[in-house]
């Protein structure tokens, strides 16, 4: 329920991309929130798309613990549903779990109950972007606010939440795990990506033998694998046709190490994210399976003992960057 005290607002336009692009823009729009001096923010106006899934929006609250978020006001903003007395500048339409928000004082700027927040589609992810770079370049001090959702006001849905424990317990025979993270980003796109060629490396056999070149005994007893597996599988379907044996190589390898382990077969090695998704049977969950699958990858990595990934990755950064808040320290970059 709203607080009726304070100011309100509306978000004008939708996420897109991966997780991690959908993620700076959330954190854009918190940026943009209180650089207003918005206390609350419309949950209905804050849609995530189930980028190579459905491609559907979806409401934030879905897929995100609200609850928790909100026993951090004042610092962070509020997120609240719709209330029509007390916000009646805006309608509600389409489903609830897609919903569409409907701006009734026009122009919009006149809207103050909500007021709207995103003059363009960009504006989010370049209010974060922006602030990225300035603290990076040491020009400004990191907002309180982003260490607190680094930190742990950020968090999946209490349904996904239990999807994540329930998988990580069952590691090493219900006994529990310690647990490396690989973040191995060899997709195609990856391989066609024209920046960063200095620190770029596509082979994933190129990527276990740094691995086990660095840890000569197994660190771990379990080594959790996420890429998008769909994407190397539809490259090599097509492989006749665009000649990338590269991707079809990679494959193997992926397939060969969840088979064989590493380390000589003495590390367990696994997939979770979409795959664990679709066999968890949830009702919603395994049907954005794409969008939740990237969360699953994102907080069972915060949790990792062990993170490993690539420089030239949003994904991984941004994952490095949360540990770090989190207590995290032991992360690590292949190189070629």
């Amino acid at each position: 329920m709203p607080y009726s005290n304070v100011s309100t607002a509306a978000y004008r336009h939708s996420f897109w991309a991966g997780f991690c692009n959908q993620y700076m823009m959330f954190v854009g729009l918190i940026i943009l929130a209180k650089q207003n001096n918005y206390s609350q923010l419309l949950v209905e106006s804050i849609r995530w798309k189930d980028t190579y899934g459905t491609n559907l929006q979806i409401r934030h609250d879905v897929f995100f613990d609200v609850v928790h978020w909100n026993s951090y006001y004042p610092n962070l903003p509020r997120i609240v549903t719709h209330n029509e007395d007390l916000l009646p500048d805006v309608s509600i339409s389409g489903s609830d779990m897609s919903p569409r928000i409907k701006w009734k004082a026009m122009p919009m700027e006149n809207s103050s109950r909500p007021y709207f927040v995103g003059e363009k589609q960009t504006s989010a992810v370049h209010a974060y972007l922006n602030y990225d770079k300035k603290v990076s370049k040491k020009s400004m001090e990191r907002f309180s606010f982003e260490i607190d959702i680094m930190k742990d006001a950020f968090q999946p849905h209490p349904e996904i939440q239990a999807i994540i424990r329930g998988f990580l317990h069952g590691l090493n025979g219900n006994k529990g795990s310690d647990f490396m993270v690989l973040h191995a980003r060899i997709e195609p796109d990856m391989q066609k990506h024209s920046r960063c060629l200095d620190l770029k490396v596509v082979s994933f056999q190129h990527i276990i033998r740094m691995l086990e070149a660095e840890f000569v005994d197994p660190p771990v007893s379990t080594v959790i694998v996420i890429l998008n597996r769909e994407l190397l599988e539809k490259e090599v379907e097509n492989v006749r046709n665009n000649n990338n044996t590269l991707a079809e190589e990679n494959l193997n390898v992926l397939n060969h190490i969840l088979a064989q382990g590493l380390w000589g077969g003495r590390v367990k090695v696994i997939e979770a994210g979409s795959k664990l998704a679709i066999e968890s049977k949830h009702g919603i969950y395994s049907k954005y399976s794409t969008l939740t699958g990237s969360i699953i990858n994102f907080f069972m990595a915060l949790q990792a003992n062990i993170f490993v990934g690539t420089e030239v990755s949003s994904y991984s950064l941004a994952l490095v960057k949360s540990r770090f808040f989190r207590n995290k320290h032991d992360n690590y970059f292949y190189v070629p």
